[in-house]
C-alpha cells in the first residue's frame, strides 16, 4: 500500500496494485498523464489542504480512475531534482515533498510518486507569490483560488487550529463529565457501599483533524453517521459500536451517546460536526475480589473507534490527516492483565503502573486508517506504548493475535 509505506521503498509493482484497485481521484489524489508543466501549483494546492498523492505517468478515464495497464513515462536521470527544482523555485514559502522515481524494469516505463504533507507554513503561493490555491475535490476544477478569509486562516493556520482543537476536546471531556456527575446526583451509592471516582481507571481516545476547519454538518447528521456506520462490538459488550443504548443528548456542535451502568462501567461517544470523535470509558474490573484492567478491551476499542472514524471521514469527504490522543488515567494504580489466549499462563498476568497516567499521541493521514493493515500497526503501536506505561513490554504480535481470534 503505497499510502503509508515509506517513499523510498515504493517500486513499480506497489503502484500497479494501487491503481489495480481503481482508487477515484480527489481532493487528496491527482493522476497526472505527463509531466504537467503547472505541477507546482497541483504541489501547492495540496499542501495548502489536506496534503496528497501526485502519480505522474498514470492516465485518468472519464470516471477519474486510472488508465490500466499504466503506460508510464519515458525514464530520464534526474525526474526526483526536476520535481524538487519545480518547487523550490516556484513556490513560496519552499518546503519539500517526497518524491521517488519508480521504474518498471521490463521496459524502462516510470512512475513519479510525489507525496505532499499536509503543510503546517502555510499558505504556499505560486505565480511570484500572487496566488494562493486550494484543493477543491472537483475534477473539473480540482485547485481554487482561496477566498480571502480562507487565506487568513492559512496564514494563521497552527495557532487557529490548535485553539479550535482544544476548545473541541476540553468540550468533550467537560459535557462528558457533567452527565456522568448527573447520574450520580440521581444514582448514589447506598448507605455503606464504597465507589472509586470514575477517574480511577478511564480510558480516552479521540481522533480529530490535525488542522479543524471546515463544518462537515449538522449534530443531526452526527448522530445519523453513527448509526449508519457503527461497526460489530465482538467484545460483546453492545450489539454495535458506537453502541445505541443509553441517552441521546445533542449540543450546538455534536451528538452524543452516554451510558452508565455503575461507576465503573460507564461509557461516552461523541462525533462533531468538526469531523472529531471523542470517547471515553470507565476500565476498572472486578474478577474474584481481584479489580484490574483488561488488556483486550482496550485494543478492541481503539480497533472500533478508528474504524468507525475511517468511515466517517470517507462520507465527509476528509482525506487529511488527523491527531489521535490516548490517555489512561490509573490513580488507584490498577493493574493492567494480560489477554489470555489459552495455554499456560503466565507466571504473572497482572503488571502494575508507575505513574497515574499514560497517553500516547500521534498523527495518522485518513487513507492509512484505510487501509486495515495499516491501521492495525497504528493500534499495535499505541497499545504498545500503553504497555510500557504499566512496566510491560508485551510480544509485537499481541494485537495482531488479538485480530486473528475475535475479530471475525
Amino acid at each position: 500500500m503505497i499510502l503509508n509505506k515509506p517513499v523510498q521503498d515504493i517500486t513499480f509493482e506497489d503502484v500497479d496494485l494501487f491503481c489495480g484497485e481503481r482508487p477515484k481521484e480527489s481532493h487528496f489524489l491527482d493522476y497526472k498523464e505527463n509531466f504537467p508543466r503547472d505541477l507546482e501549483k497541483t504541489i501547492a494546492a495540496m499542501a495548502n489542504t489536506f496534503g496528497g498523492l501526485i502519480l505522474i505517468g498514470v492516465a485518468e478515464d472519464d470516471e477519474g480512475c486510472p488508465v490500466l495497464p499504466i503506460a508510464g513515462i519515458e525514464f530520464e536521470r534526474g525526474l526526483e531534482e526536476r520535481v524538487i527544482q519545480k518547487v523550490l523555485s516556484n513556490i513560496y514559502p519552499p518546503f519539500v515533498p517526497e518524491v521517488k522515481a519508480c521504474v518498471r524494469e521490463a521496459d524502462q516505463k516510470t512512475v513519479v510518486v510525489i507525496k505532499i504533507a499536509q503543510s503546517q507554513a502555510t499558505p504556499h503561493a505560486i505565480a511570484g507569490r500572487r496566488e494562493i490555491y486550494l484543493r477543491t475535490g472537483n475534477r473539473n476544477h480540482p485547485e481554487d483560488i482561496a477566498t480571502l478569509e480562507r487565506h487568513e486562516w492559512l496564514r494563521d493556520r497552527r495557532a487557529l487550529s490548535v485553539q479550535l482543537k482544544e476548545r473541541i476536546l476540553n468540550a468533550s471531556r467537560e459535557r462528558a463529565s457533567k452527565l456522568y456527575n448527573e447520574w450520580l446526583v440521581t444514582n448514589p451509592p447506598r448507605p455503606g457501599e464504597q465507589w472509586h471516582s470514575f477517574e480511577d481507571a478511564l480510558l480516552e481516545f479521540y481522533a480529530v483533524p490535525k488542522f479543524p476547519y471546515e463544518i462537515y454538518g449538522t449534530p443531526p447528521r452526527c448522530e445519523q453517521l453513527r448509526r449508519d456506520f457503527a461497526v460489530r462490538d465482538y467484545s460483546r459488550t453492545f450489539d454495535s459500536f458506537p453502541f445505541e443504548a443509553g441517552s441521546r443528548r445533542i449540543t450546538q456542535d455534536s451528538a452524543i451517546r452516554i451510558l452508565v451502568c455503575d461507576n465503573r462501567k460507564h461509557y461516552y461517544f461523541e462525533t462533531g460536526i468538526y469531523g472529531n470523535i471523542f470517547y471515553r470509558q470507565g476500565l476498572l474490573r472486578e474478577e474474584g475480589g481481584t479489580q484490574f484492567i483488561r488488556a483486550w478491551e482496550i485494543i478492541a476499542r481503539l480497533d472500533q473507534v478508528l474504524s468507525y472514524a475511517t468511515a466517517v471521514y470517507r462520507e465527509f469527504g476528509f482525506s487529511g490527516a488527523i491527531d489521535l490522543g490516548l490517555r489512561i488515567t490509573v490513580r488507584g494504580g490498577w493493574p493492567l492483565r494480560e489477554i489470555d489466549f489459552g495455554g499456560a499462563p503466565p507466571l504473572s498476568p497482572f503488571h502494575n503502573p508507575l505513574d497515574p497516567a499514560i497517553s500516547h499521541f500521534c498523527e495518522a493521514p485518513v487513507a492509512q486508517l484505510q487501509a486495515v493493515e495499516a491501521r492495525g500497526e497504528i493500534i499495535a503501536d499505541i497499545f504498545r506504548a500503553v504497555a510500557w506505561g504499566f512496566d510491560w513490554n508485551p510480544p509485537l504480535n499481541i494485537v495482531q493475535r488479538y485480530f486473528d481470534r475475535h475479530r471475525r
